[in-house]
């Protein structure tokens, strides 16, 4: 295994978790020539494990924003075909069609809230102008449905926002979270391969050697 292999995001914790197996049981050996390996230092160290693995659910949150921008970009591309359909009654009766335009460009762009209030406007003019529209194909009653439609698409719009701003508040904190970690990590590696250089132990402070038994028990042995 090369040396600059690195922890991805879902090894910190795991990989801490062996480092501190070993360093529980070294710890006041380790103490006796780094007076920093205190029991607090210990329980610091602990503490940080959970605190990185508490970030776990960023990663149901990162999911879940995905399959809200999926889902939210469907219903989108589904409002412009109805906008696409409705455009042709428009066109056929003689009604103006510039606010369909609108609103087909701002969900092309992607901006479904501003999408939503142009389609406002075009729930009260197929209201207004249901006897010309009718006849050409649009069926009685489309206002409501249309009106229905977009109010599924602003709640949908609603949920994928805040989860976006969620994350975003998310990442800063995990970097330095994830940051902290190695810290520990990389200081305890230091003094242990210092400390028990030439014995057994040596390579439970090795970092390659805790990224290898890490990834030698999911994914088969392979490095």
């Amino acid at each position: 295994m090369s040396k600059n292999v690195k922890f991805r995001n879902e090894e910190y914790a795991p990989g801490a978790s062996f480092l501190m197996s070993s360093f529980s049981r070294d710890r006041a050996d380790l103490e006796v020539y780094f007076s920093e390996f205190t029991p607090a230092y210990e329980a610091e160290f602990g503490a940080q494990i959970k605190a990185v693995e508490k970030m776990e659910s960023d990663v149901v949150l990162s999911l879940k924003q995905e399959e809200a921008t999926k889902l939210l970009y469907g219903k989108a591309d589904a409002m412009n075909k109805n906008m696409n359909v409705l455009s042709f009654y428009f066109m056929k009766a003689k009604v103006p069609t510039d606010v369909i335009t609108k609103a087909k460009s701002q969900l092309m762009k992607r901006n479904v809230e501003g999408a939503c209030k142009h389609i406002e406007s075009i729930v009260q003019v197929v209201q207004e102008e249901e006897t010309k529209l009718v006849p050409f194909g649009m069926k009685v009653g489309y206002s409501v449905v249309l009106d229905g439609l977009n109010e599924e698409l602003k709640v949908l719009n609603v949920k994928q926002n805040d989860l976006m701003n969620e994350g975003e508040g998310l990442t800063t904190v995990n970097a330095k979270e994830y940051k902290k970690l190695y810290e520990y990590i990389q200081n305890i590696c230091r003094a242990g391969k210092i400390l028990f250089d030439d014995t057994y132990k040596e390579d439970e402070y090795t970092i390659q050697q805790l990224i290898r038994r890490m990834r030698s028990g999911n994914e088969g042995g392979k490095n």
